[in-house]
């Protein structure tokens, strides 16, 4: 690194072996330089919203993964991870439109992941939210759905049939 200080693998090389070292505050340092060379390179970002989770900044992760979204660098996993940190966070209708995103991808996150996540929103009591990201769910897996994913999420839209004290949706 000292003959060659511009060269940005050494110091990704650098900044994922500091991560791996639990010296979070250097990743943090590493990486802000080297997405403020190239905001493009999706590893940046991974890493540093990485280390930002490793440190318990759940909001700074997930202002990572924003930004990723909006140049274009988000995926089915970025989406997913901001899902669940707005849903441990208490913001249902923010995790809604990072899980509806994540499903209008060409390739969406598999059905069983998505449906941790609607089960555990649903848990948190986000009724409307949960019956919302279920219904996306249904007309995106379909019957192209394991067995085991279609009862889940049957199952799963039963019991928020009964939260919304709907006795017919409940008996579908």
């Amino acid at each position: 690194m000292l003959k060659m200080p511009d060269n940005m693998d050494w110091k990704m090389g650098l900044g994922r072996a500091d991560m791996g070292n639990q010296k979070h505050a250097d990743v943090m340092n590493i990486m802000t330089e080297l997405i403020e060379h190239d905001p493009t390179k999706r590893d940046y970002w991974l890493v540093h919203a990485n280390s930002f989770l490793s440190m318990d900044r759940v909001m700074d992760a997930a202002y990572d993964y924003e930004i990723m979204a909006r140049i274009g660098l988000g995926d089915k996993e970025t989406f997913q991870a901001l899902g669940n940190i707005y849903v441990s966070q208490n913001m249902p209708p923010l995790a809604l439109i990072a899980f509806e995103t994540a499903l209008k991808l060409p390739e969406p996150p598999p059905m069983e992941r998505m449906l941790g996540a609607a089960e555990v929103m649903g848990a948190r009591g986000a009724i409307e939210e949960t019956t919302e990201l279920a219904k996306r769910m249904e007309a995106v897996y379909g019957k192209d759905a394991p067995a085991k994913d279609t009862i889940r999420l049957l199952k799963l839209q039963s019991q928020l049939a009964i939260a919304r004290d709907d006795q017919a949706a409940a008996q579908d």
